[in-house]
């Protein structure tokens, strides 16, 4: 675990469909992008399918959504869990 001392990190390890758009652009990232995944990883629970589309996109297709993502969750889920999702946005 790398211990982060206020800087930004710039490494790139995980699964690309969970990457932060901190992570796609390469502007370096904190313990928020953690948040970015946990939400992901719950959205796809909740909704059972990934929030940026399938599988079958190519990885510039992906980051492109990441890097210019827009938070349309509203008619997906309750309010409450619209709440959640735009919580853990504003703590990340």
């Amino acid at each position: 675990m790398k211990k982060m001392t206020g800087k930004k990190a710039f490494t790139i390890c995980g699964d690309p469909d969970h990457f932060a758009p901190e992570i796609v652009t390469g502007s370096g990232y904190d313990y928020s992008v953690d948040l970015w995944a946990l939400g992901v990883l719950f959205f796809e629970m909740l909704h059972g399918q990934l929030p940026f589309g399938n599988v079958q996109k190519s990885e510039a297709q992906l980051y492109e959504e990441i890097s210019s993502f827009d938070i349309h969750l509203v008619s997906l889920f309750s309010s409450n869990l619209f709440f959640f999702f735009t919580l853990l946005r504003i703590v990340g």
